[in-house]
């Protein structure tokens, strides 16, 4: 969960491998490992959190229903940043 929400460049791999958390297979390991092998080789990509002096919290929020082709589950995203920084 930290990495999807601090690595904005994994979160949709991470999101994707995640729904076989509970019945993994082979490929499903063999992908875990290409995504912490560019973890690894891709340091300071991480998402920063800066002081702007303010507090403003904005919130934007998707929808996808039944799109998915793998499974027909609907998907919703949601991005809450407080101050400027991207918090959940």
């Amino acid at each position: 969960m930290y990495l999807g929400h601090t690595r904005s460049d994994l979160a949709h791999v991470l999101s994707v491998i995640s729904q076989y958390m509970h019945n993994p297979g082979e490929q499903h390991m063999s992908a875990v490992m290409r995504i912490l092998s560019y973890f690894k080789g891709n340091p300071g990509k991480g998402v920063l959190f800066r002081k702007n002096g303010h507090f403003k919290i904005e919130c934007y929020t998707d929808a996808d229903w039944a799109r998915s082709t793998d499974d027909r589950r609907s998907t919703s995203e949601y991005f809450t940043f407080v101050g400027g920084n991207l918090v959940t």
